[in-house]
């Protein structure tokens, strides 16, 4: 079940937090689902209340920096999925995938 209220920026966050941000690759295959944040970083907490994303409050350490990881739930996955496209760039129909980013350029 994908979530209709996410936006363009969500999204974003989301297929960078799966892997699959580049548009070089010819389909979205995840190959990570981590992402560290601050406790209290807004975007995140949008996220969360939206169901996208669930928290691992994380003791500082070393690894983690002591910030918290938060992992994407299936819906924020499958959602980041169904967004992913190829850009037209720099060739290709005017528009494009993703309609925040529409007459720019990578």
């Amino acid at each position: 079940m994908s979530l209709p209220e996410l936006t363009p920026d969500h999204l974003r966050t989301l297929r960078h937090m799966l892997g699959i941000n580049d548009g070089r690759l010819a389909k979205p295959v995840p190959y990570r689902n981590h992402y560290a944040a601050n406790a209290d970083d807004p975007h995140m907490l949008e996220l969360d209340s939206a169901g996208a994303v669930w928290r691992r409050v994380r003791a500082a350490d070393e690894k983690s920096g002591g910030y918290d990881i938060r992992h994407a739930t299936d819906a924020g996955r499958e959602s980041a999925i169904d967004s992913f496209c190829r850009p037209p760039w720099p060739r290709g129909p005017a528009g494009g995938c993703w309609p925040a980013l529409r007459g720019t350029q990578p």
